[in-house]
């Protein structure tokens, strides 16, 4: 004989079936049913914390440098080995054009990436520039001044041709 599960028993059921998973678990939850019984608990203040903060100020007082003095001294340490990049117009330089910049199916990875010699045309701003590129690619010419790399090399440059 089959037992059904009227609508008014469903509640029961659900009950049921969740003391028997939990029992199965064994696992104790302590959950309040009902508001009253959660307004009823007192509140629980971290007394903790403003001794969490006398140690973080011991521990800071510990350390030779302030953490803000300490990340200035690194930076500086760092922009010693940045190299300021400008170029002017007309100037040659390297362009490196990374996969993303190439339309969508036409990359593979026996394109060439970087191209010689390509002049600058303009200053678009302080890291932009417009360079000129060989005929036959469908992309902006125009650069972040981190894809710009000098060019040491004759002044004309090899003549780039482009096979697709």
């Amino acid at each position: 004989m089959h037992a059904w599960i009227l609508p008014q028993e469903l509640g029961k059921f659900d009950e049921r079936l969740w003391k028997d998973l939990v029992a199965c678990i064994a696992i104790t939850l302590k959950h309040p049913t009902t508001m009253v019984e959660e307004l009823a608990n007192p509140l629980k203040i971290s007394r903790g914390r403003s001794s969490w903060w006398k140690k973080m100020a011991v521990c800071h007082g510990n350390m030779e440098l302030d953490p803000i003095e300490a990340s200035m001294y690194y930076k500086t340490k760092a922009d010693a080995h940045r190299r300021n990049k400008e170029f002017e117009e007309g100037e040659l330089v390297m362009v490196y054009l990374p996969k993303e910049r190439f339309p969508a199916g036409s990359y593979n990875k026996l394109k060439q990436t970087i191209f010689w010699s390509c002049q600058i045309i303009k200053k678009l701003g302080p890291n932009a520039y417009r360079s000129e590129l060989p005929q036959g690619f469908s992309i902006s010419p125009v650069f972040n001044i981190s894809d710009l790399y000098a060019y040491y090399g004759d002044d004309k440059g090899d003549p780039l041709k482009v096979n697709d």
